[in-house]
């Protein structure tokens, strides 16, 4: 603001008059903003304004502390002004060591003290030449000259016969055999000791503790397929091999098999007069060791033998049988406790209509003939899930044979059945 007066008539008038905008370059004078509370000296923004006069600053507020404060050192070009480094501050402490460097060359070689021959000492000179057999002193060249037969290899015979000569004997472990080898230098020499790889070879400890052929198996508690692993891994089944089997979590059910480091289920089965059959239900107790063999090429069976040996027994195996059997001879075999086993089965089945068998097995105990039927097993015109009959019969016999026979009643209204009939009788005593 500012007064303006003008003379009028002999009076003085004056009138004031507003000014907003004041031009510092001009209109001010040894300007002090030491007092102000702020101060703004310079444009500010986020982005570089495109245009600028020489001499112009402006500050970045969008660029990080350090790097805001930009002068514009000819038309419509900003420069970043950065003050010049101060002086070097001191040194920090020392670091780590840094890793070894690489080796350096080697030195030259040391001189020869002492120089033989068989024992005998020699001049000693700066070059030892090695060449033809023997030592001898070559003063004139200023050396030794040594040589010896075979001394650029050793000669190696296998049972007398010579393999070669090399200057390195090397020892390769074969199967069944280990070489272990250490540089004995106290003694000047290297030391191989040979050892059995047991992975291979069988030891006499290993085969008196049974782990070789012990072989521990599950059936998941229902003792029909059984697994286990061999130790060490069994890598095939091959005839006459010989297991010590336990069934560790049931009692062997009929028909178990055993399944060994997975190479396949093999039935467990038994010898009935005479003839393989698949084993029956306790024929294995569990926790209790017994005795396997691997039977066929391939091997198709592994036999059972609890004391070693083949169990004594005797079968009779019938099929589509179609008529009535008489007086079938089971077995003659001689005084003692037996168990008389049979399982019949529908076959073939009538067209129309239905008839029925029965078996009849007779034998003589101390003194006495004696005789049991079984019931009638219906043979229709169509298969059942009860087409069939089964029993186990605990017998004694003093003499003569155990026989059977079967009796057809009744007959189809068109067309022919037939039956099956399985029969054993094995020796408990």
């Amino acid at each position: 603001m500012f007064f303006r007066c003008v003379v009028l008539a002999g009076l003085v008038v004056c009138a004031t008059q507003a000014q907003t905008l004041v031009d510092l370059r001009t209109q001010s004078k040894s300007v002090d903003f030491t007092a102000a509370s702020t101060t703004k000296p310079m444009k500010a923004g986020p982005i570089l304004p495109a245009a600028c006069g020489l001499g112009e600053a402006f500050f970045d507020t969008n660029a990080p502390a350090g790097s805001n404060f930009y002068l514009c050192t000819s038309q419509n070009s900003w420069t970043l002004q950065a003050g010049t480094p101060g002086p070097a501050g001191s040194a920090g402490p020392a670091g780590p060591n840094g890793p070894a460097g690489a080796n350096g060359a080697n030195g030259a070689n040391g001189a020869v003290a002492l120089i033989q021959s068989g024992g005998t000492n020699l001049p000693v000179e700066s070059i030892l030449n090695f060449t033809g057999g023997g030592c001898t002193d070559n003063p004139t060249h200023g050396r030794t000259d040594c040589s010896g037969a075979g001394i650029s290899g050793l000669n190696i015979d296998v049972n007398g016969s010579a393999q070669g000569a090399q200057a390195t004997l090397n020892f390769i472990s074969g199967t069944g055999i280990i070489q272990v080898c250490a540089n004995n230098s106290g003694a000047n020499r290297v030391d191989c000791t040979p050892a059995l790889d047991t992975a291979y070879a069988l030891s006499r400890s290993t085969d008196q503790a049974g782990t070789d052929h012990g072989i521990i198996a599950t059936s998941g508690g229902a003792g029909a397929t059984f697994v286990a692993s061999g130790s060490p891994t069994l890598i095939t089944y091959t005839q006459n091999q010989t297991f010590s089997f336990i069934a560790s979590d049931h009692t062997c059910g009929a028909g178990a098999t055993l399944n060994i480091d997975a190479l396949g289920p093999i039935a467990l089965e038994k010898i009935i007069g005479g003839a393989l059959v698949p084993i029956g239900a306790g024929d294995c107790a569990q926790n209790v060791p017994i005795l396997l063999r691997a039977y066929g090429s391939p091997v198709s069976a592994f036999v059972l033998s609890p004391d070693g040996a083949a169990v004594t027994g005797w079968v009779s195996n019938v099929t589509a049988q179609s008529s009535a059997q008489t007086s079938v001879t089971l077995a003659t075999p001689g005084p003692g406790q037996y168990t008389l086993n049979y399982y019949a089965d529908q076959n073939g089945t009538c067209t129309t209509g239905s008839n029925s068998v029965s078996f009849t097995f007779n034998w003589t105990d101390g003194s006495n003939a004696r005789t049991i039927t079984t019931a009638s097993l219906t043979l229709g015109s169509t298969q059942s899930a009860g087409g069939y009959l089964s029993g186990t019969l605990p017998i004694y016999a003093g003499a003569g044979s155990v026989t059977y026979t079967s009796t057809i009643s009744g007959a189809c209204g068109s067309g022919a059945s037939s039956y099956d009939l399985h029969a054993a009788l094995a020796r408990l005593q």
